[in-house]
């Protein structure tokens, strides 16, 4: 990758340090600094002067990962962190490690002078099993309680591999039997450092390798959710709702737009339309000369006032997600709006400055019939008369996740998933170009299945896709190779059966799940 001028940088001579830490992102630049979790660690990290982190990321072409800040490879680092936020970067992460010459089975490393490599991230406090055999420990749940500890312990032993049973009380640690790992979760975020001097890259927002917001600083102003979607991984184990205060927001954006240098100011939070101050935080940011940018609002919590802050900062794109057309489909995943809510919002932002609004949908959910087909194609239309410039359709397949009340269901055969999809596309097709529509390739929603769902059986699959390239055909490939059919494999779980995941403990119990899976039922008969 080219060389990249970037704003507060931290660069520390090894030599006056007694613990190298390489961070990982497992898959490209503009991709990893996107996700606020490597300037919260990257912070937490070199806010210590004994230690000194580094940020490595997947090459752009096929080359050893080095790290942005000295050029090192990962093998000169002691201790491997990987940040991983999605299930299909798994393979990267194999990658990562055969091309800087590291073995990638955690079993090939011991007793030899490799980098100790943890994991963390939703998809490990999910199910960490599918890459449990390439990690030697992993952080369920929030770093922030335990990360000074799991340093501090690996500078007491030189050889930290060797001493793995002294991290059984903070971490989960894969070669060892752990009845259970309990999650570990923030739970006041005032009281947690937050980064203020976060990386700015300086390349203009239509580079390849701008992240996702641009140049902006990320605000953490919430963290989990009480609502409960029965499909939604991050609803489910990230409990309860934590809110930072509306003054601690204040000064934390103040002295974070000082110190970056940058004018907008993007709000992240798996919930943020239940900050009890989202208006007046919104009106503040505004008034303060800066922009606003938010990815996602829920329609009901939709009101003047916060459209009008939105359109004042330049925002001229929100999205909501419906997830489904129906009002008895939402209930029955737990989604508690209507369509009245949706097009009200809807109506909401087109009168006051909205120009695009993305509606985010799911297909394929157990308990789904054709007039929830009906009822997206339907809903998009009636919020395409609105006075907007395009609507934006992400249709994605429902994908089960490890801890919630669908983890036992799996999705519709992909001949089925392709007929909903012609259905909805025959319909809409016609009042292109103001409405557009995303399908996310079917296939791919197999895959992410495999990994959510999966076990340590799979850890030689990923193993031969990161060989080949990440691509169908190489997990074609890897799964007939194993002779594992994907078609049996993601169909395999019935109710009260034992999962790979049962040991990872969070603050939702397994009979609270069952129990709401059975009340998903009881809005509709599940779809044969």
């Amino acid at each position: 990758m080219r060389i990249i001028e970037e704003r507060n940088v931290i660069k520390k001579n090894w030599q006056e340090v007694d613990l190298r830490v390489a961070l990982c992102y497992p898959n490209k630049y503009h991709i990893g600094m996107s996700s606020l979790a490597i300037h919260v660690i990257y912070h937490l990290l070199n806010s210590r002067s004994d230690v000194v982190c580094e940020r490595v990321f997947l090459p752009y072409a096929k080359s050893t990962p080095v790290s942005l800040e000295s050029g090192q490879s990962l093998r000169n680092f002691d201790l491997i962190g990987f940040s991983i936020q999605f299930e299909t970067d798994y393979p990267y992460i194999v990658r990562m490690l055969l091309d800087s010459h590291i073995p990638p089975y955690a079993k090939d490393r011991i007793d030899k002078d490799y980098p100790l490599i943890i994991g963390g991230g939703p998809c490990v406090s999910g199910n960490p099993e599918p890459i449990a055999d390439f990690f030697d420990l992993f952080v369920v749940g929030d770093v922030e309680p335990v990360l000074d500890t799991i340093i501090d312990r690996c500078l007491e032993f030189k050889t930290p591999r060797n001493y793995l049973a002294e991290f059984l009380d903070i971490a989960y640690i894969p070669s060892l039997n752990q009845d259970k790992i309990q999650s570990i979760w923030v739970k006041k975020l005032d009281e947690v450092s937050y980064p203020l001097q976060q990386i700015i890259p300086m390349v203009e927002v239509e580079d390849r390798i701008s992240p996702a917001f641009g140049k902006t600083f990320l605000t953490e102003i919430s963290r989990g959710c009480s609502h409960g979607c029965r499909f939604c991984l991050i609803g489910c184990i990230n409990r309860p709702y934590r809110e930072r205060s509306l003054p601690n927001l204040k000064k934390i954006i103040d002295t974070g737009t000082r110190l970056t240098g940058v004018e907008k100011v993007s709000l992240i939070g798996a919930a943020l339309s239940d900050y009890k101050e989202l208006e007046d935080l919104c009106w503040y940011i505004v008034n303060s000369g800066l922009n606003l940018s938010i990815a996602s609002l829920r329609a009901d919590s939709i009101t003047t006032k916060l459209i009008e802050a939105l359109t004042k900062s330049g925002q001229k794109t929100i999205a909501f997600a419906p997830e489904t057309g129906t009002n008895v489909l939402r209930s029955c995943i737990n989604k508690e709006m209507t369509n009245d809510d949706i097009l009200r919002a809807a109506e909401i932002a087109s009168e006051y400055g909205i120009h695009n609004l993305k509606l985010y949908y799911i297909i394929g959910f157990p308990m789904e019939e054709r007039s929830d087909l009906e009822g997206i194609i339907s809903l998009t239309k009636t919020v395409a008369k609105l006075k907007l410039r395009k609507v934006i359709l992400s249709i994605n397949p429902f994908v089960p996740k490890a801890h919630t009340p669908f983890q036992w269901d799996s999705q519709p055969p992909l001949k089925v998933l392709r007929q909903r999809k012609k259905f909805i596309e025959s319909a809409l097709r016609k009042f292109a170009p103001k409405i557009e529509l995303n399908f996310l390739d079917f296939r791919w929603g197999k895959i992410q299945t495999l990994l959510s769902t999966g076990g340590r059986e799979l850890s030689e699959v990923i193993k031969t896709v990161a060989e080949r390239s990440v691509s169908l055909g190489s997990w074609r490939y890897a799964l007939s190779r194993s002779r594992i059919d994907l078609g049996d494999y993601i169909h395999r779980f019935s109710l009260y059966q034992e999962m790979p995941w049962d040991h990872i403990q969070h603050n939702v119990r397994r009979e609270f799940l069952i129990r709401e899976r059975k009340l998903a039922e009881k809005g509709k008969p599940i779809l044969r």
